[in-house]
């Protein structure tokens, strides 16, 4: 009976499969991207912090994995000085 219906609608229940295969796909893809984005607020926040205090632009790189530019950037937008 079940096989019947299997081979009846064959492709609605193969659309089925793919749909809930991509619905999955498309979750850790989300998952991903938040994870990226919250990695990048924390790693601003950690450069906001040193610049505050008055770290080496090497130094906040090493922490906070920021480029060189991106910290020139953080710290212009702050009214930080940076050497």
């Amino acid at each position: 009976m079940i096989r019947a219906f299997l081979l009846a609608n064959r492709a609605g229940v193969k659309a089925m499969f793919l749909t809930e295969y991509d619905k999955e796909r498309e979750f850790e893809l989300l998952r991903r991207e938040e994870r990226r984005e919250t990695e990048a607020e924390v790693n601003e926040r950690v450069a906001k912090d040193m610049l505050k205090e008055g770290e080496p632009i090497p130094k906040i790189i090493k922490y906070s994995k920021l480029s060189e530019a991106a910290i020139r950037k953080l710290a212009k937008s702050m009214g930080v000085a940076v050497i």
